[in-house]
C-alpha cells in the first residue's frame, strides 16, 4: 500500500503531516506552468525582435532560455513553488520531510525531459501512480516528492483535550502544569511520540534533554532512571495539563 502522507519536522520542532499531492493537481501546475512560462518568455522575444528584427536571435538569448530554465529558478528562489505550483497549493520536499537543497532541485530538473517530453508525461504519470511516495524519476533519483501545502494534520490543544475523556476521577499529580502553554505541551506530546514510536539515539537525546527541562518546573515523585519512567512522567504531565484546562 502507497503512503498517503509524509511528517515534517517543524522550525519548532513540531511534527505535521502533509499528503502527498494528487497526480492531477500536478498535472494542472504542469500545464499552468506551460502557460506562464511562454507568457513571461514571449515579452522580451516580442520586444527584442520588434527593435532589432533578429528573431533568431531573440529566440535563442529570451525565449528557449526562459523554457529551459523556469522549472529550475522558480523552485530554486520560491520555496519548492513554481507559478503552477503555487497556485495550486503544492511543493517540493524531500522524502525524508526536510527543504531540498540546491542539487535535490538540479537533479529532479536534469530529469525533466524524461518524464515529460520525451515519453509526452507518460513515464510521470506512471511512476506517481505506482510508486511508494508518488515519485516521478527526476525525484526517485534526487529523493524527493511533491507535498499538499496544507497539512492533513496538525496536533493541537483540540487532540490533547480528547485524551482526557476517560479521566473522570483524574487525580492531578503536578499542578505546576499549568505555567506551561499550549504549544509547550504539544512539543512535549510530539516528542513523546516520536520516541515512542522509533526509540532511537537522536529521539533518546531529545527526551533527555526534554525530560530535563521539564524537569526543572516540576519535580517527579521519584527520581526517574530510566526512560520508562521518563515517558510515564511526560505521560501524567500531559494529562495533568488537559484536565487542568479542559
Amino acid at each position: 500500500m502507497k503512503n498517503a502522507s509524509i511528517e515534517v519536522l517543524t522550525t519548532q520542532n513540531v511534527t505535521i503531516k502533509y499528503e502527498f499531492a494528487e497526480i492531477i493537481q500536478r498535472i494542472g501546475a504542469y500545464i499552468l506552468d506551460l502557460v506562464f512560462m511562454n507568457i513571461i518568455a514571449l515579452v522580451p522575444f516580442i520586444t527584442v525582435s520588434i527593435i532589432s528584427s533578429n528573431v533568431t536571435t531573440a529566440y535563442y538569448l529570451f525565449f528557449m532560455p526562459i523554457l529551459i530554465f523556469y522549472t529550475l529558478v522558480l523552485e530554486l528562489f520560491n520555496n519548492g513553488q513554481t507559478l503552477g505550483k503555487q497556485i495550486l497549493g503544492i511543493k517540493v520536499i524531500r522524502i525524508d520531510g526536510s527543504e531540498p537543497e540546491t542539487m535535490d532541485y538540479v537533479v529532479r530538473w536534469i530529469f525533466s525531459p524524461a518524464d515529460y517530453m520525451l515519453t509526452f508525461g507518460i513515464m510521470a504519470t506512471v511512476l506517481i501512480k505506482i510508486s511508494k511516495n508518488h515519485q516521478r524519476l527526476g525525484d526517485i533519483v534526487g529523493g524527493t516528492s511533491v507535498i499538499r501545502i496544507k497539512p492533513s494534520h496538525k496536533l493541537t490543544l483540540s487532540n490533547l483535550l480528547s485524551i482526557g475523556d476517560n479521566y473522570k476521577n483524574y487525580v492531578v499529580k503536578y499542578p505546576e502544569v499549568r505555567r506551561y502553554s499550549e504549544e509547550q505541551v504539544i512539543l512535549i506530546k510530539t516528542t513523546l511520540d516520536r520516541y515512542v514510536k522509533t526509540p532511537n539515539i537522536a529521539h533518546t537525546r531529545a527526551l533527555l534533554k526534554l525530560v530535563r527541562k521539564v524537569t526543572v518546573n516540576i519535580i517527579p515523585e521519584k527520581e526517574l532512571k530510566t526512560n520508562n519512567m521518563r515517558v510515564e512522567f511526560l505521560k501524567t504531565v500531559i494529562s495533568d495539563y488537559v484536565i487542568l484546562t479542559r
